[in-house]
């Protein structure tokens, strides 16, 4: 008997590969069957979902130094527009952009704050959202992912070569930079120092239009943590220009469009673990300031697109 048989060769599969798919935040080229980008490993469905949309999405960057709650605030502020039913509301584009939410939600519910986001940017979680607002009638299409704090300070301070950090920071149509209140309250500035870097980053990168100083893309500075001191939440800008002047002055002279925020997300206490280390302890959910800042930036950027 013949061990030989006959295999039909399916040479239209082969075709698949010889068309790249493009990334939709970086522009590599990408295989048909590849599910995240090979350069800045954002998900390729980004791509596919707005094939049939007639507008492209906006890229916005959330980014703040390590340990200011920015994986908290993403993803309880996701969280919070999605069950709306007035006003600001959110809806994900695909199921991976759920995961932030979910994550979050879930370490709250155990009384825990959501692990640091890590450097690999492998790693990271993106979503893909619409957001409507009242004083839009159109939805507004956004792309953010949970960057690292530690990746974004090196790729600031060296260029490192982030494809996801580079992209959103010369192609981003808005940027939100989070600052620690209860680091500055104990002495720590190392979150205004990010922030300082960055808006000279921005403002060294972004071409100035004619008749307007400073760069113009539309930058929300939001105090995190602030109810560990109650008069960033009554007057946030006044706060900017008493407690960290050297931010406050840049913003001034180096943004055309910016606003200050106040946030916070929990009634903490300090616990003490086995080894004797403190750590925070979220007790109860209480979102304050949460959504204004989104909010804000999401009408910046509609009402430069009109």
């Amino acid at each position: 008997m013949s061990q030989w048989t006959s295999v039909p060769l399916q040479s239209y599969e082969l075709a698949k590969y010889s068309k790249p798919v493009p990334c939709y935040v970086c522009s590599a080229d990408n295989r048909f069957d590849s599910a995240f980008c090979q350069q800045c490993h954002a998900p390729l469905a980004i791509g596919y979902s707005n094939e049939k949309r007639p507008t492209p999405p906006q890229l916005m960057a959330v980014m703040g130094g390590a340990g200011v709650g920015k994986t908290c605030y993403l993803g309880l502020l996701m969280d919070m527009l999605s069950r709306r039913q007035s006003e600001t509301q959110l809806l994900a584009r695909g199921a991976f952009s759920v995961t932030l939410q979910q994550q979050t939600m879930a370490a709250l519910a155990c009384r825990q704050f959501p692990p640091s986001t890590p450097c690999d940017p492998a790693e990271w979680m993106w979503v893909h959202c619409s957001v409507r607002t009242p004083h839009n009638k159109r939805p507004l299409e956004l792309v953010l992912p949970d960057i690292s704090g530690e990746r974004a300070l090196r790729e600031v301070e060296s260029a490192e070569g982030t494809p996801a950090i580079r992209r959103m920071l010369t192609h981003g149509s808005a940027l939100m930079i989070l600052v620690d209140v209860e680091a500055l309250v104990n002495g720590n500035n190392e979150s205004e120092f990010f922030a300082l870097k960055l808006i000279s980053n921005l403002a060294s990168s972004e071409p100035k239009k004619k008749g307007k100083g400073g760069a113009n893309r539309p930058v929300s500075v939001v105090f995190t943590k602030s109810d560990r001191c109650d008069w960033a939440f009554d007057a946030p800008d006044e706060f900017a220009r008493r407690y960290v002047p050297g931010l406050w002055r840049q913003c001034q002279e180096q943004l055309y469009r910016h606003r200050f925020f106040a946030t916070s997300i929990a009634v903490v206490a300090t616990a003490t673990d086995a080894h004797n280390e403190r750590f925070d302890v979220p007790l109860r959910i209480e979102p304050r300031g949460v959504i204004e800042p989104f909010a804000w930036v999401v009408d910046q950027i509609s009402s430069t697109a009109k």
